[in-house]
């Protein structure tokens, strides 16, 4: 991967543009790209364009970017693998063009002079990228489908500045620093910003698979979703069988294809099925055994709640190089305090640290590219949440069907003088929605529902938030679903609002800043999108047979991995807060949030949220969940403000 950024200085200030301010920008990013660097700057002073390598594809300077086509009329600074680049190279040279490398950069180039911007149609791969097209005096800014690397920009009344990281932005002096609060509030939801929002009042991101144009004047030419799984999503009979045939064949190309690299390249090893999966199918494409990474940490629970036997034994049945690296706990907090710097728009978990830890053990073996295997849960109902929330949601629903809406609204009014004395706030939420005919499920994890917001707000803040509600995030969702394909059944309901908001959003992002951060690149064979336009048709009778979470796919694994690694008890990712003893927590932690300088913008209730910490049982999910994102939004707050 790599790092861009880039400026278009409509108001012709030299100030916005110059030698030394893209410089700046361009080497906050050096994480993203330690091997080569460029620049560009239009012979006018508006356009520049800067760029940060990590060299995968043509390790030679041919290779450097930002990068332009024959008679230098259009220029681009791209973040990414195009994984089919060596297909579409051998049309284009037959049409008569020349190529001066061996990159896939290029091959976007001239793709481009052949198709304009519905070239990103014909790419397969992870991509984010800046297309300068002189002739035109059009600015592209693209992401890809599924949204696995990030872009974000800033149009103001001088300039529209733009980046692969918020911190190359804030390096330039028109930014100005101010927290998005309608952001801040569905961030405390979602745990993530959603697209177009980051916490930054005047920076915004590109949205998964979306390309937006700007002519040379900062205008806004086109804004448009190139793509969705729905739309591509092919009508036909399906069989247990013919699913699973089918989604070995895919998946068996997904991982083959990201083995492109001519830089030593490995794979994290959880021990869970996607990762397996995923070495069983690179130990059949390559002739040398499989580099592979495990972290635990050392004060983790032995037996079912750790991973590490099951990763052990994946290891010596493939014959892998096998490297094992124990984390102990003091290093827990060491690494929290650095993360802000490099999500700069905050993810409010601390799973983070496990990924950033693997990433950086990887790099230090010389490990430069890494399969990992996210994606495969939401796709294909590997979570026992989402079977509850699936049977729950057809029982509640269509019993509620036949409910006068004005009845409903009623008893729910009747009963909010009773919720104070002791109903939970999640069942008073699910009755709210209910009440209220909004979607019940709203995404993977909801941390701080509607409900309990009002609670932890200042009664100031809760004023200013009264017309907020962050159903507004999930209602797009949901229209979008209803308008393409309405009759589909809950559970790919549950799956389209979760490809929208949590994968891209939080575990795509999670993956890209912490692997980044130590200049590794990873890609999820899981997440290749024919994968996902074939997930999106199946039913939930195939995907969740007998509500086993993640039949279908278990099924499918069965293939290369052994049963007893199949049907086992989920474990998923450890929170390394929960290895952290409570009083460490109070000691070393606590003074994040309470000693923050955001307690000055006096959005929360201080004194009842130090009450609901001290409320907090063995950190059970949910009560981890709201310290975390509390404390990540305020360490956050406190790095760059």
């Amino acid at each position: 991967m790599c790092g861009i950024c880039g400026v278009i200085n409509y108001s012709r200030n030299p100030e916005n543009l110059n030698p030394d301010l893209l410089l700046r920008m361009r080497d906050t990013l050096i994480h993203r790209g330690p091997d080569d660097a460029g620049i560009y700057i239009s012979q006018d002073k508006q356009v520049g364009f800067g760029h940060r390598r990590l060299s995968i594809i043509d390790l030679s300077s041919a290779g450097r970017q930002p990068m332009c086509n024959e008679d230098q009329s259009i220029w681009i600074s791209c973040n990414g693998e195009i994984y089919n680049h060596e297909e579409l190279r051998k049309r284009l040279v037959i049409r008569g063009h020349r190529y001066r490398s061996k990159t896939d950069t290029e091959t976007i180039l001239h793709l481009y002079e052949e198709e304009g911007i519905d070239c990103i149609n014909s790419l397969d791969g992870v991509f984010a990228f800046s297309l300068w097209d002189e002739k035109q005096k059009l600015l592209f800014l693209v992401r890809d489908r599924l949204g696995q690397r990030p872009l974000y920009y800033s149009c103001g009344p001088e300039c529209l500045v733009f980046a692969s990281e918020i911190k190359a932005i804030l390096e330039h002096p028109v930014i100005k620093r101010e927290v998005d609060e309608e952001a801040l509030y569905h961030f405390l939801t979602f745990m993530v910003t959603p697209s177009p929002f980051t916490l930054f009042k005047d920076i915004k991101k590109v949205p998964p698979a979306t390309y937006i144009i700007f002519n040379k004047q900062g205008k806004l030419v086109e804004q448009k979703e190139y793509w969705n799984p729905l739309r591509h999503r092919k009508h036909e009979h399906l069989t247990e069988e013919i699913c699973i045939e089918r989604i070995r064949n895919i998946l068996d190309k997904a991982v083959e294809k990201r083995l492109m690299s001519d830089v030593p390249f490995g794979a994290f090893l959880s021990g869970g099925i996607d990762s397996s999966t995923n070495v069983a199918i690179m130990g059949e494409k390559i002739n040398q055994p499989v580099t592979t990474f495990t972290i635990y940490f050392e004060d983790e629970l032995p037996g079912p709640q750790n991973e590490i036997q099951y990763a052990r034994r994946i290891a010596k049945m493939f014959s892998t190089s096998y490297h094992e690296l124990c984390i102990h706990t003091d290093e827990i907090i060491k690494c929290l305090d650095q993360i802000p710097f490099y999500y700069d728009d905050p993810v409010g978990d601390t799973i983070s640290v496990s990924q950033y830890f693997i990433a950086r053990f990887a790099r230090e073996n010389g490990i430069i590219v890494a399969q990992v295997g996210e994606g495969s849960d939401e796709m294909f109902a590997g979570y026992q949440r989402y079977i509850n929330f699936f049977n729950s949601y057809l029982k509640t629903a269509n019993l509620a069907k036949y409910i006068p809406s004005f009845f409903k609204r009623a008893a729910y009014t009747l009963l909010i003088p009773y919720f104070h004395l002791g109903c939970p706030s999640g069942r008073q939420e699910f009755l709210r929605r209910l009440s209220h005919e909004e979607e019940l499920f709203w995404s993977y994890e909801v941390v701080f529902n509607e409900i309990e917001k009002r609670r932890i707000f200042s009664k100031e803040y809760r004023e200013e938030t009264r017309s907020l509600n962050s159903y507004e995030i999930v209602k797009r969702y949901s229209d979008e679903f209803n308008s393409l394909n309405p009759k589909m059944d809950d559970l790919t309901r549950i799956a389209y609002f979760d490809l929208k908001l949590h994968l891209p959003e939080r575990a795509m992002m999670r993956g890209d800043k912490m692997s980044m951060a130590n200049s590794v690149e990873t890609r999820a064979p899981f997440m290749d999108y024919r994968l996902i336009e074939f997930a999106m048709g199946i039913p939930a009778s195939i995907k969740a047979k007998g509500n086993i979470p993640k039949y279908l796919m278990k099924r499918v694994a069965e293939k290369w991995v052994p049963k007893e690694n199949i049907y086992r008890s989920k474990v998923g990712f450890l929170n390394p807060l929960r290895l952290i003893e409570r009083d460490t927590v109070r000691k070393e932690l606590y003074p994040w949030i309470f000693d923050s300088k955001l307690r000055r913008k006096s959005y929360f209730d201080y004194k009842y949220l130090y009450n609901l910490f001290e409320q907090f049982r063995d950190w059970e999910a949910q009560d981890y969940r709201k310290f975390e994102i509390l404390l990540m939004l305020h360490h956050w707050y406190d790095r760059w403000f």
